[in-house]
């Protein structure tokens, strides 16, 4: 099987530009803007507590996708998306807003991943060599190999995941042998996964980036 290669680019976290609500609550307004890649949406109200908020938008592909997140019960520390927009096109939340002291925020996070690559599982052994290229400075990025075993509910036409919840995504599990890296790593596994992706962090004001070949043997 011939290497994949995959890289990913994430500009600098901006909490407030996806969208916001007032104040005096009531209504979610969106920029419906295109972000700069496909990456993580993050929720945060200054006194709205504990609420669900449901994300809709679309993946790097173009496909619709959902998640639906819980903000925390600590005053501005946000809910935060498993999966990677590229837009988002709609939020609703759980329950009315009431007035509040400082309305809310959506936005970006720190975080941004590559698309799922799907692992041929009729290998045997199955096998993956990695190859981690930080091409940040440390000071700038770290990046997280994860591998999800949800390979039954994919979908080859359509590149989404379905099953019981269709648009949720795979839950990811980080490997030991790529976690939080800040240089370039090599690494192996050598166990069935389902499929594969890199998961960048910028860790400055600055853009991070990261390249990454994989070679499945077996």
């Amino acid at each position: 099987m011939l290497p994949i290669t995959v890289t990913k680019l994430l500009a600098a976290a901006s909490s407030t530009s996806i969208g916001s609500w007032p104040s005096t609550a009531g209504v979610i307004t969106l920029s419906c803007a295109t972000l700069d890649t496909a990456r993580r949406i993050s929720v945060a109200s200054a006194s709205q507590l504990g609420q669900s908020f449901t994300i809709t938008g679309l993946h790097q592909y173009g496909s619709q996708i959902s998640e639906t997140i819980t903000t925390s019960t600590t005053v501005v520390s946000g809910g935060v998306t498993t999966q990677d927009f590229i837009k988002v096109t709609a939020v609703s939340v759980s329950c009315a807003f009431s007035n509040s002291s400082g309305g809310g925020i959506i936005g970006t996070n720190t975080q941004g991943g590559t698309p799922w690559q799907v692992v041929d599982t009729t290998r045997n052994p199955i096998s993956l060599e990695f190859n981690i290229d930080v091409t940040s400075p440390t000071t700038v990025a770290i990046v997280s190999f994860e591998y999800s075993m949800d390979y039954p509910t994919y979908d080859q036409n359509t590149r989404l995941w379905g099953g019981a919840a269709p648009t949720a995504g795979p839950r990811p599990t980080i490997s030991s042998l790529g976690s939080s890296v800040t240089l370039d790593t090599i690494g192996n596994i050598n166990f069935p996964i389902a499929a594969w992706r890199l998961t960048l962090t910028s860790t400055s004001s600055a853009a991070g980036s990261v390249a990454a070949t994989i070679l499945q043997s077996g």
